[in-house]
């Protein structure tokens, strides 16, 4: 028994190294062989002994329903999350991503309960000042309460979860938005009822609490019944909008905002970004290109300008040392015609606005842009463009980026056409 517990290690060893090489069908193969190995040893054991051994059952089919997940095969992955489970019930990582792929699949009611496991992963962690006030989750009647909506993780999940922060005024609550300092005064364009104040105010006196990603769940939202507000909810400042067209100045041809990458800091993001060599490919001549990272890198801005120097037609414009905060973006973006954005902040500011924004997916999207579709169950305005198949690294992007130079060839003839 001790060789084939050596054996199944070594499986999982190789299983995992091919997993961190995104070798994943070759993963699954080593996953599969030991998990057949971990079985056999486990009905070997007498039953006193077998519940300490179910632990690295689990984790063989945590692993192996990842790198299905990886591959986009949801069904196998969910199966194998819920093994993990059965043999260990407080496989907290196998719970979360057993979320992603529910949510993923279209699966909302199932899948917001399973992402509360994300408090009990250590993945994210709650800020200890909103630990002492009590959780809502939808059970307690909130009239006449006051509770706090507080962001938990990135500024575009907070950007997309804000729209139920009017669902929550409604049942009859004084509602908080506790959200980042960059994202304060645009959060103040929700609604007159909502109280919106930064991380680094004190906090008052409130009854309840609830993370804006808890609230899906609270309030009982399935995608059958349809996401709140997918027209937009967001608005640009008057004041700033005009700022920025007096900045742009006379509208002489179709301006475009460019985002390309975004969460560089989290490895779990780069699939999501593009090469800005890659990026310039999709990028026509006879457009205006305004850049909407606020943390361009030269590189790449002398990329972009000597692509737009080829043709007198064409310009590229950068403001990033004139935004300060996501309400100088807002208006920013509102004073262009198109957004063209991998799915960051920008993507989900732009839809929030009700701009018509263009993003563009790896193979193995994030679980809100669920598979296959074109459009997006959260913003009207959006058009998905999407990886067709997997390829190490940040994938295959060719096929997206002619698409999306093909529509901006069409986009502008129709313009043309109007004028």
């Amino acid at each position: 028994m001790l060789e084939q517990e050596s054996e199944a290690t070594n499986l999982h060893s190789k299983g995992v190294k091919e997993f961190d090489e995104e070798s994943f069908p070759n993963a699954i193969l080593y996953f599969d062989n030991e998990i057949t190995g971990r079985y056999e040893i486990l009905n070997a054991l007498e039953s006193e002994v077998r519940a300490r051994y179910t632990p690295k059952i689990a984790e063989a089919h945590y692993s192996r329903g990842t790198a299905f997940y990886r591959q986009n095969m949801l069904k196998e992955a969910i199966k194998d999350f819920d093994l993990a489970i059965a043999n260990e019930p407080d496989n907290f990582k196998a719970q979360f991503n057993k979320s992603f792929s529910l949510l993923l699949n279209g699966d909302f009611e199932e899948g917001w309960k399973f992402y509360e496991s994300r408090w009990k992963t250590g993945q994210i962690k709650l800020v200890r000042v909103y630990e002492p006030i009590p959780l809502w989750l939808g059970i307690e009647p909130l009239q006449g309460k006051t509770i706090l909506l507080h962001a938990e993780q990135g500024q575009g999940d907070a950007i997309q979860f804000c729209r139920y922060a009017k669902l929550v005024s409604n049942k009859g609550a004084k509602v908080i938005i506790n959200a980042f300092s960059e994202l304060e005064e645009l959060f103040k364009t929700l609604d007159c009822d909502i109280l919106v104040i930064s991380r680094e105010d004190d906090l008052p006196m409130v009854d309840y609490r609830c993370p804006l990603m808890s609230l899906p769940l609270a309030l009982k939202i399935e995608k059958d019944k349809g996401i709140p507000f997918p027209q937009g909810y967001l608005k640009s400042d008057s004041s700033k909008l005009a700022e920025w067209k007096d900045r742009l100045g006379l509208w002489t041809k179709p301006r475009i905002g460019l985002a390309w990458s975004g969460g560089v800091r989290l490895i779990s993001h780069k699939k999501r970004n593009i090469e800005i060599d890659l990026f310039i490919k999709a990028l026509p001549y006879g457009f205006q290109y305004v850049t909407l990272q606020p943390d361009i890198e030269p590189q790449d801005l002398g990329k972009l300008k000597a692509h737009a120097d080829k043709d007198a037609n064409t310009d590229v414009l950068d403001f990033s040392n004139k935004i300060n905060d996501f309400s100088d973006t807002a208006a920013l973006i509102e004073s262009l015609d198109v957004i063209i954005s991998v799915d960051t902040s920008v993507a989900h500011l732009a839809g929030a606005l009700g701009k018509t924004v263009w993003i563009l997916l790896p193979f193995n999207p994030d679980w809100r842009w669920l598979l296959k579709r074109t459009d997006s169950l959260w913003y009207n305005s959006a058009k998905l463009y999407r990886q067709t198949e997997f390829v190490k690294g940040n994938g295959k992007w060719d096929d997206v980026l002619k698409k999306i130079n093909r529509d901006l060839k069409e986009y502008r003839k129709m313009k043309d056409v109007k004028n």
